[in-house]
């Protein structure tokens, strides 16, 4: 369970993140505990010293990155999750997303649509950057790195599921695998995500 002093620190994190994910942190935790679940999760963050009411979030604006990390803290502790049900957590986020939404209509190849995933996250936050050095089609491998992001662990978990379902957007039906391989709490310089698709020697282009 995170305490009062972890929180201050994540608070004086500097960066912004914004409301959207705090739309689908709370259909998150409506479909899997209803909204007494819900209210729970909104009393232990007011405990905390940092009350969060998720029916008040402008989806286009811009929130404190302290508090987004805060919100998956508390609907971890208050909910009992691992990390697989953290993971889990960010199913919804692409689906809902019109950005990824016409980047499916317009990005017709899998690699134009990963290309464009550091503009997506520019868009979601104001601290971080990431890329994306690896592509291999004939390997059908890629990387996806995020620098400059040292918040708490609890987004590696997140981060992982949110990278795997969008990327399902573009391999639909298909054998899809992603690992975060490198990690800066681990003591790495980034985190750095390696997904394969398919089965070696199928189509990928």
């Amino acid at each position: 369970m995170i305490n009062k002093d972890e929180v201050e620190v994540l608070m004086s994190a500097e960066g912004e993140a914004r409301g959207a994910a705090f739309r689908t942190d709370a259909l998150f935790v409506e479909a899997r505990a209803g909204a007494d679940g819900l209210r729970r999760v909104e009393r232990e963050a007011t405990r905390l010293g940092h009350p969060i009411d998720y029916g008040a979030f402008d989806e286009t604006g811009w929130y404190p990155v302290g508090l987004r990390i805060l919100s998956l803290l508390v609907i971890r502790d208050v909910l009992e999750l691992d990390d697989r049900e953290v993971e889990a957590m960010a199913d919804a986020a692409p689906r809902r997303s019109f950005i990824f939404k016409l980047m499916v209509r317009f990005f017709v190849s899998p690699r134009a649509f990963v290309m464009q995933f550091p503009q997506v996250w520019e868009r979601h936050y104001t601290m971080g950057r990431m890329d994306v050095p690896l592509f291999d089609a004939r390997e059908q491998r890629l990387i996806i790195r995020l620098w400059d992001a040292r918040l708490h662990p609890v987004q590696c978990p997140y981060l992982q599921g949110y990278l795997r379902q969008a990327l399902s957007f573009v391999f639909p039906g298909r054998p899809l695998t992603i690992r975060e391989q490198k990690c800066v709490f681990r003591g790495d310089d980034s985190h750095e995500y390696e997904a394969r698709w398919g089965e070696p020697g199928d189509a990928s282009t």
